[in-house]
């Protein structure tokens, strides 16, 4: 029995012994994958300091693995995540592992000019034989890049709402449209301009039922002015630069509304158009009155120089009487007295001559014209008593 008891602990110290030498080849495996994981991994114990800080991490951060170990994870996180590390802490020593957690970890040497990092870790309780929770290993993601995206994505996506949605009267009117063509956007300035509601335009065709001939929301004035915006539209939608247009349509007070038109292409990260941008402008109060006196002037320019014209088509055939009468006179015997006035009276003629033929008008309403001097003048008017 002393033999057979001899053999058996020597069997089981040989089982120990190859036991012992599997688990440390196991561990020295973990140990060797977690060190050289492409993901950060750190570890800490039920105080919650760091026992572990692979080389991943070490990278990330700046921290050397003999600098991390021994320090406690509250320290090396970012003061805005200390709550969110400590409830996380709390909870895995309880057991409770979470999941998913972001959080921002402080960087050190070279690595601070970067800012911090922001990680979204998985929380995994140590347990030892008994069962009894000793540590929390935390497996990470770096999501770094992806905040700073998304952060500047919000911001935008801020300033996008701030500028389109504002009520403030410099902010144009502008409306928009998704890839399939529904209306997508439709700010307060629009809203002023038409009188139609924002919530009453969203997810409607643009065209056709926003804009469009019979039952649309802005009706348009014919079939050209629909075909002209939907070419407009389509050539933004295929990413081509459009310029501006006339662009007018029916308000829903019935007031006809004239303004240009500039649509530009929506994009996403990609680079692909999700949609078109259209912004209205239109000409401020003073710049229409402007207009308005303008379109006046041009009216009354316009008469005037049908009257001119008149005159001038009046004046022709008698003047041509006056010349042909001089011919006649020059071949009959004329004293001195008579050559003078004749002389005069051709020279007046050739002078009625240049303003009947002369082109500019608008000199001419303007009373204008550098080689007709008084003395001149004088002698037409005598001329004329004279006949």
């Amino acid at each position: 029995m002393d033999v057979d008891t001899k053999t058996i602990h020597a069997r089981l110290s040989d089982i120990k012994i190859e036991g012992m030498q599997e688990l440390e080849a196991v561990t020295s495996e973990m140990v060797r994958l977690i060190e050289t994981a492409t993901v950060p991994i750190l570890a800490v114990d039920v105080d919650g300091l760091v026992n572990g800080w692979n080389t991943k991490i070490s990278e990330l951060t700046g921290l050397l693995v003999d600098k991390a170990i021994g320090k406690h994870l509250l320290t090396l996180v970012e003061d805005s995540s200390v709550d969110v590390v400590k409830r996380m802490l709390f909870l895995a020593l309880q057991g409770k592992e979470e999941q998913n957690i972001q959080f921002e970890i402080k960087t050190h040497g070279s690595k601070s000019e970067g800012g911090p990092i922001c990680l979204v870790v998985n929380a995994c309780a140590s347990r030892d034989l008994h069962e009894n929770v000793v540590g929390v290993c935390f497996v990470g993601q770096d999501i770094t890049g992806q905040k700073m995206v998304m952060d500047k994505f919000t911001r935008i996506e801020g300033d996008y709402k701030a500028i389109v949605q504002n009520r403030n009267p410099l902010i144009p009117p502008i409306f928009g449209t998704d890839e399939f063509g529904w209306c997508s956007e439709w700010n307060p300035a629009m809203k002023k301009l038409t009188g139609w509601k924002r919530e009453e335009v969203l997810d409607k065709m643009l065209l056709g039922e926003v804009f469009g001939l019979n039952m649309a929301c802005c009706r348009l004035k014919n079939q050209e002015a629909f075909v002209n915006l939907g070419v407009v539209l389509n050539t933004a939608m295929t990413g081509q630069e459009s310029e501006k247009v006339s662009f007018g349509f029916f308000a829903r007070t019935g007031k006809y509304v004239e303004c240009l038109l500039c649509v530009s292409k929506k994009l996403d990260r990609e680079g692909a158009v999700t949609g078109v941008f259209c912004f209205l402008q239109l000409a401020s109060q003073e710049l229409q009155q402007a207009l308005h006196v303008q379109r006046l002037s041009e009216q009354t320019a316009l008469k005037s120089l049908k009257a001119l014209a008149y005159i001038k088509k009046q004046v022709q055939n008698p003047l041509s009487g006056i010349i042909f009468s001089g011919k006649m006179m020059e071949e009959t015997e004329l004293g001195a007295e008579q050559k003078e006035l004749l002389h005069t009276s051709a020279q007046c003629q050739c002078q009625l001559s240049k303003i009947l033929n002369d082109s500019d008008l608008d000199s001419i309403i303007e009373g204008y014209d550098s080689d007709l001097d008084d003395s001149d003048s004088i002698r037409l008017i005598s001329l004329f008593f004279f006949y």
